[in-house]
């Protein structure tokens, strides 16, 4: 479990010096907002839009791994899954607070990467005068993100049934 952790937290730094590292690429005023076809059409400061990003690419991973655990408490009384009372049975209880761990690590992760590639589409927008987002890229990112989230969940769902 803990090298899975440290994978996570060391994922999030090199996110971090990613969106840090570009900061010499963006212009004073950064697009921060695309319309359908891909032209820019709303900017921030650069360093209001790194610090958004920073929020963004590993502040909210990692506040969805830290905040969940929290909120489901050592014992599992904050959690809410199908048959909670035979997954939280004293011989149960731990492995499934870790299969939960777990899951949330890998929903954090791909939140991540598709907020570090959000990002890196950005940058690359302002490869064009005016910037121009990869729409398509954008959109192809977008559907696959939301379709592994919505497998992830029906994954962690299936796996609540009791057997």
């Amino acid at each position: 479990m803990r090298g899975a952790d440290h994978r996570f937290r060391l994922l999030l730094a090199a996110l971090a010096l990613l969106v840090c590292g570009s900061a010499a690429w963006l212009p004073p005023q950064v697009a921060a907002q695309f319309g359908p076809d891909g032209a820019a059409n709303g900017t921030l400061p650069r360093a209001l839009y790194l610090l958004l990003m920073l929020g963004l690419v590993v502040g909210l991973p990692l506040s969805i791994t830290q905040l969940s655990l929290a909120m489901v408490g050592p014992e599992g009384e904050g959690l809410n899954v199908p048959n909670r009372r035979f997954w939280l049975a004293p011989e149960r209880r731990e492995a499934t607070l870790a299969l939960l761990r777990r899951r949330m690590r890998t929903f954090a992760t791909g939140l991540a990467l598709f907020l570090g590639l959000v990002h890196g589409l950005t940058v690359m927008a302002h490869r064009h005068h005016p910037p121009r987002l990869d729409t398509p890229v954008f959109l192809a990112a977008l559907f696959l993100f939301l379709l592994s989230t919505a497998l992830w969940l029906a994954g962690l769902l299936l796996r609540f049934r009791r057997p």
